[in-house]
């Protein structure tokens, strides 16, 4: 059984990177923290599923860890004392639980990758000790086999260890030479540690990987009487990893602010309507990517790592999942495969794909035009004149509600005269007329 174990801290102002405060002030180096911790969780879930994998965080606080941190992963607070008490006790508390191979990780190492990982672990095949030594001098990878315990692996935790200087590396491998164990190496890696090292953060940070990687995705979810819905598609979204999750009401006469405010997104309130609902959101957003969700729309779980994976692709300037209908009929799949096929040959995904992009890219387009019906294919429209917009292969699992209300063909008719009303001039006011008025027919 392989265990990993990732050493972090909530991105707290004044309490995390504090060496780095002089020079980019404490929200800056907050938000740092938080950067890297996204980028490397979003590398080591590429490892071997045999690899267990646990955040170990520098906080009390571990249901703040795991709003920030989501629930895919396990979550337990570090104890008291200093940095080797403290990675000694999370060995301790991962061998006690069955582990034969353990390593422990920094969160503030932007090259390190699943790859460097994995590579680790190969060695720990043929080693008692694993050591990933950090420019600065200290280590930002250790390791050990459960067997090596028993010969004094532990002490290379010893507290008279000079934690925080350029000696930590030499003087572990003095310790653990001294016990006779063999010790094992993977590639020298820098960590983001100090104002000088800033600038290799930078260089690394335009690159379009690690920018969506590290970035924080704000879910903006428009909404009008969806108490029934509005908890479990708040809920379905907390897998993923540093997001910001705002419910617009556009006001609800039932409990949809309520429960939505119970289930932890923050409620902002707009005129109904989704294009001046979703506006709202993006103006209140704290992420770097938008993603615009309905309210009976579910994601698959890794959507976060998708989208990321989706918007570091400079090409790309916006993107959808392919759609998917909750319902198990024959009719629902043609409806798909039509849909799909539109969204990928025409690159015109629907609101109900949950469309995603850069916040730069949708405020600069002057976001969703005012328009009662059809502002998610104007947008893509305009979009699409500057990059490509992608259709990824996982769905999105939308509601049935809307085609059994008027009937699974009647719904695709009227979608696609509403279409080519629109690319025929109608205006979208009579396009939406048109459409209230079929649907009271149903």
């Amino acid at each position: 059984m392989k265990h990993l174990i990732i050493f972090t801290r909530p991105p707290r102002p004044g309490q995390t990177k504090t060496r780095l405060i002089s020079a980019i002030g404490p929200v800056g180096a907050a938000n740092l923290q938080a950067r890297m911790t996204r980028l490397l969780l979003h590398r080591v879930r590429k490892l071997d599923a045999a690899i267990t994998i646990r955040i170990d965080v520098d906080s009390r606080d571990t249901s703040a860890a795991r709003k920030w941190l989501g629930r895919r992963f396990d979550c337990a607070p570090q104890i008291d004392g200093d940095i080797g008490r403290r990675m000694a006790y999370a060995f301790e508390r991962a061998f006690s639980a069955g582990a034969q191979q353990v390593a422990l990780i920094g969160s503030d190492i932007p090259d390190l990758t699943a790859g460097v990982i994995s590579r680790a672990f190969d060695q720990l095949t043929r080693h008692d000790v694993i050591l990933g030594p950090a420019a600065d001098g200290g280590y930002y990878l250790v390791g050990m086999r459960r067997a090596a315990v028993a010969a004094g692996a532990m002490d290379i935790f010893a507290a008279d260890m000079p934690w925080g200087t350029r000696r930590v590396f030499s003087q572990t491998l003095t310790i653990a030479g001294a016990r006779k164990l063999s010790i094992g190496r993977i590639p020298v890696l820098r960590d983001i540690d100090r104002p000088a090292d800033l600038a290799y953060w930078k260089k690394l940070s335009g690159r379009s990987y690690i920018r969506a990687a590290g970035s924080r995705i704000s879910v903006i979810i428009p909404a009008l009487n969806e108490q029934h819905r509005i908890g479990m598609a708040i809920d379905s979204l907390n897998t993923a990893v540093d997001i910001d999750i705002i419910v617009v009401d556009g006001g609800s006469a039932d409990a949809t602010v309520a429960i939505a405010a119970r289930h932890g997104a923050r409620v902002c309130h707009a005129i109904a309507g989704r294009a001046r609902q979703m506006n709202a959101g993006a103006r209140r957003a704290h992420g770097d990517i938008l993603l615009f969700l309905h309210a009976d729309t579910r994601l698959p779980s890794d959507w976060d790592d998708q989208v990321r994976c989706a918007l570091a692709d400079r090409a790309v300037i916006a993107g959808a999942f392919s759609l998917g209908i909750d319902a198990p009929a024959r009719k629902y799949r043609l409806i798909e495969m039509a849909a799909n096929m539109r969204s990928r040959w025409l690159q015109l995904p629907y609101g109900d794909q949950a469309i995603f992009l850069w916040r730069q890219d949708f405020l600069k387009n002057g976001g969703y035009a005012r328009l009662p019906i059809m502002e998610d294919f104007e947008l893509m429209r305009r979009l699409g004149r500057q990059g490509r917009v992608v259709t990824l292969a996982s769905r999105s699992m939308a509601s049935p509600r809307r085609w059994r209300k008027l009937g699974a063909l009647r719904t695709t008719l009227v979608n696609q005269k509403v279409v080519v009303g629109y690319l025929l001039g109608v205006s979208p006011e009579t396009l939406a007329r048109w459409y209230r008025f079929q649907e009271r027919l149903s």
